[in-house]
């Protein structure tokens, strides 16, 4: 059961990464091109020498994603599916331990079919990470 849970969370979220067209998607802007510049500093040894005002962990978790795929955006977005599916196995196991497997297994499944959670998820921002 949680296999299925694992699998379909995973394919929800990797679907909506994979069809998304918006010029945003390979072109970071706003608070996504602030973590990607951020990233792209760490990389380069240049730690930030302010105090953080967003929050700091992301960029340091893109910088370990770049260093791996390269200085991709849309690379990335592929990665951070991961927390989609971090998502769904806590609420699993959150519900298995307050309510039934039945229970737990269809609120792991609400999870990807919630339209603004797939799309928070998708972005290059740290809110998968914050809700996982």
């Amino acid at each position: 059961m949680l296999l299925c849970l694992i699998f379909f969370s995973f394919a929800m979220q990797l679907l909506y990464v994979a069809e998304t067209t918006m010029p945003e998607f390979t072109t970071p802007v706003i608070d996504s091109y602030e973590y990607h510049t951020q990233a792209i500093r760490i990389l380069a040894h240049e730690v930030p020498s302010i105090p953080f005002w967003r929050p700091p962990l992301y960029p340091y978790w893109l910088a370990l994603i770049y260093r791996f795929v390269g200085p991709d955006p849309a690379l990335a977005r592929y990665v951070d599916v991961i927390w989609m599916v971090v998502t769904c196995v806590l609420t699993f196991a959150i519900a298995r331990r307050v309510l039934s497997a039945r229970l737990a297994f269809f609120s792991g499944l609400l999870i990807p079919l919630c339209g603004p959670l797939v799309f928070q998820f998708g972005q290059l921002m740290p809110t998968g990470m914050a809700v996982s």
